[in-house]
């Protein structure tokens, strides 16, 4: 049973709720009398968990002018809000709420800080850069922190090389945040390795906090009857292999059903009219009939991806959305990252090197998740017990109403970067 909202906590929340009716169920469900206690109090044994943005209200893509903004605040990878949203159905509650900017990394009286990033352990200059800002984040927290599906970035094969170039600066950060009293749930065993070859062996390999959003009893079923005719197959991956290869784009000229969803690459394309120099004729002709997406609403996309059959392509996240709705996915081995979590999970994939020769109805029809459905009620047992035994609070495998509230009622955008509201833990 959540404890009840502060009274000048709960307006704040009601700015943002457009029905009278609704402000006035939310009061009478989550706020309490009184002021409550001051917010050294108020906020203290509570779990401070960082975002790039709150998935919580639905994006307007219509009149919301702030939408590049919020692709930015993901990484400006859509896919990102994927996990996200996990970490905000796990941890959000009347009395916690999420910090979105960095600098909210910092020691405000909570009992534990949970940071979700995906490839951070990555020689890419922004990346080192971000491992030493944080490193020095570390040294001023009093509080455990703990980086979920934290990973490493490199090639298909698994080459070590690239630890040489930051094994310095790596090995400061894992330091500071072990320092801190935290530690690691890694996306895969890949990521296990390069901490025991800088010298770490105090982690727990956990793969990607998004696909247990479902619960522990989630399992794949049997994919649905779809023949050649009807088939709706949704491909991703990166424009230059798929959209501007003439070749690549026969494997969905084949199905007239099928749509080609992207992360980042068209949101100019299709959000701000600009044009796309090279793109094949079909390649257009599927954006004016409204088969090339760009999703920056979580539950679009789900509502989107349970009208489909069968996912492909290469954005790990995009395979993942499609088996949170039931959906199939076979994943197109592109580097370490979606490796590593494929072989965690079980998640059907291999390196396919000329996706002008790629099957998809075959790999529909082929697409094995027995060994996923064998998996994951293990990982999931490993992933809730990650918080449990260290006493962090979470609502993994359960309810929470507080949160299903939230998203059926917030009509802002972006609820925590609004004008006035403060989130707790802000100073």
């Amino acid at each position: 049973m959540y404890k009840k909202l502060p009274r000048f906590l709960a307006r704040l929340i009601c700015a943002f709720i457009p029905s009278r009716r609704a402000r006035h169920a939310f009061m009478q469900k989550y706020a309490r009398g009184g002021e409550g206690s001051t917010p050294s109090e108020k906020y203290k044994g509570k779990v401070l968990y960082i975002l790039g943005r709150s998935t919580i209200a639905r994006s307007d893509y219509l009149t919301h002018s702030n939408l590049k903004n919020e692709l930015c605040q993901v990484g400006g990878n859509s896919g990102n809000m994927v996990f996200e949203r996990a970490m905000e159905r796990y941890f959000t509650s009347p009395s916690n709420f999420p910090c979105q900017v960095e600098d909210s990394i910092s020691e405000h009286g909570q009992k534990a800080a949970a940071v979700a990033v995906a490839n951070l352990l990555n020689s890419a200059p922004s990346c080192v850069r971000e491992m030493d800002w944080l490193a020095s984040r570390m040294c001023s927290m009093k509080s455990p922190v703990y980086f979920i599906g934290f990973g490493a970035q490199s090639t298909y094969d698994y080459s070590f090389d690239f630890l040489d170039d930051i094994k310095d600066t790596a090995r400061r950060f894992i330091r500071s945040v072990y320092d801190t009293g935290g530690g690691f749930a890694l996306r895969g065993h890949f990521t296990a390795e390069c901490f025991e070859r800088l010298g770490f062996r105090d982690y727990e390999v956990l793969g990607c906090p998004s696909l247990y959003i479902n619960g522990g009893d989630f399992r794949m079923g049997a994919a649905r009857p779809a023949s050649k005719k009807d088939f709706r197959p949704v491909v991703n991956g990166y424009i230059k292999d798929i959209l501007l290869d003439e070749k690549n784009l026969g494997m969905m000229k084949k199905y007239p059903h099928s749509a080609y969803v992207c992360q980042d690459e068209l949101f100019n394309v299709l959000f701000r009219g600009a044009d796309l120099p090279g793109m094949p004729a079909y390649a257009r002709d599927m954006m004016s009939a409204g088969r090339v997406k760009l999703f920056m609403d979580v539950d679009d996309w789900s509502e989107f991806m349970r009208q489909r059959d069968f996912v492909f392509g290469a954005r790990i996240h995009g395979a993942i959305m499609g088996i949170l709705n039931g959906v199939p996915a076979f994943m197109s081995g592109y580097d370490s990252r979606t490796r590593e979590l494929c072989e965690f999970f079980g998640i059907p994939h291999a390196k396919i090197e000329d996706y002008s020769k790629v099957d998809l109805h075959g790999l529909y029809l082929s697409a094995d998740y027995s060994e996923f459905n064998a998996k994951y009620a293990g990982n999931f047992r490993r992933f809730k017990e990650f918080f449990d035994k260290r006493g962090i609070p979470n609502s993994i495998g359960g309810k929470n109403e507080f949160f299903d509230w939230l998203v059926a009622n917030c009509s802002q955008p972006n609820l925590w970067e609004c004008p006035g509201f403060k989130p707790p833990f802000a100073k």
